[in-house]
């Protein structure tokens, strides 16, 4: 058997049985709500880094990566800019 909120739950009380096993549910659905959650937000975060992706320029350098040239390799620029 197992344990939830202190109480144990399949042992048949009666009374007790009932209300236990609706927490249980619950506390599981509730549980799977949450997980949905995180994933929703991972692929929202997912979808970001992809817009700003960091694409490679051929032959001729932007103006503002001229700029940067002393400091870092101008060979990759954010597609955003």
């Amino acid at each position: 058997m197992g344990k939830i909120c202190g109480k144990r739950w399949g042992k048949d009380d009666g009374k007790d049985s009932e209300k236990i096993n609706e927490k249980k549910l619950r506390k599981i659905y509730l549980r799977k709500i949450q997980k949905n959650d995180k994933k929703k937000k991972r692929m929202r975060k997912l979808k970001k880094l992809k817009n700003k992706k960091i694409e490679k320029v051929k032959g001729e350098k932007r103006e503002n990566e001229k700029k940067n040239e002393k400091g870092r390799s101008a060979k990759y620029v954010r597609a955003d800019r």
